[in-house]
């Protein structure tokens, strides 16, 4: 049952990252809809995440089972939020050598070392699939539907950025590193120290990439819908 449903879920979310590429997006033009799910993804990191990072590391450190604490994984999942906001940087740097256009290619290896922390990252969320599915099944149905609509943000941020690059080899490769994900969860079972950590980076990752998708001026993020996307999150997970 949890590798019917795991495999489910893995073929929604790979699902996903094919859809955004029919979104119009420009500089001048960001449909509310990415700001939604900017704030859905936030607000679930925030409601369901965190404290089940917290909860999770407490008792598994009583137990004996993990050799840190909370304060440690929320300091993993700074440490997540630091290596994706350096990737940005480096992305940015590129770009103003290439015209100072936030949408200007940057070098094609740069574009390959983004594109690989990325496909690291799609995995990790593919193999976390199967940390969900021991829970109800709503636990991995909210997880899904969060990173998938997480996806968004990523899509629209690496197209904008790498342009043909991500439209031709990039979105593939992601769609391929949600499955290679997946199929590792289905042989290989981690200890819990390390997916504990695993979570804290994926914390860190989706609080930065969403940020860093809604705050800039040129990005035209929008409170209405970003707002809209955290009030849904809230009452869909308030009941679980």
């Amino acid at each position: 049952m949890e590798t019917l449903a795991t495999a489910a879920a893995a073929s929604a979310l790979m699902s996903m990252q094919l859809v955004p590429r029919h979104l119009h997006v420009s500089r001048d033009h960001r449909p509310g809809a990415l700001s939604a799910a900017g704030g859905f993804a936030v607000a679930y990191v925030f409601l369901r995440l965190l404290p089940e990072l917290a909860t999770r590391t407490d008792l598994g450190a009583g137990a004996g089972m993990l050799p840190f604490t909370e304060a440690d994984g929320h300091f993993l999942a700074l440490m997540g939020l630091v290596a994706f906001y350096g990737l940005e940087r480096m992305v940015r740097t590129s770009s103003q050598r290439h015209g100072g256009s936030p949408t200007a290619s940057a070098e094609p290896r740069l574009a390959a070392v983004m594109l690989f922390a990325f496909a690291l990252y799609y995995a990790l969320i593919g193999y976390l699939l199967w940390d969900r599915a021991d829970g109800p099944l709503s636990s991995l149905a909210t997880y899904t539907l969060a990173m998938g609509v997480h996806f968004l943000s990523v899509d629209v941020g690496l197209r904008e950025r790498h342009r043909e690059f991500y439209a031709s080899t990039g979105r593939w490769v992601l769609v391929g590193a949600i499955f290679l994900g997946w199929m590792t969860g289905a042989w290989l079972t981690v200890p819990e120290a390390v997916l504990a950590g695993m979570r804290s980076l994926l914390v860190g990752g989706v609080v930065l990439i969403t940020l860093q998708e809604e705050l800039p001026p040129e990005r035209d993020g929008r409170w209405l819908p970003f707002a809209g996307g955290i009030a849904a999150a809230t009452i869909l997970l308030a009941p679980l």
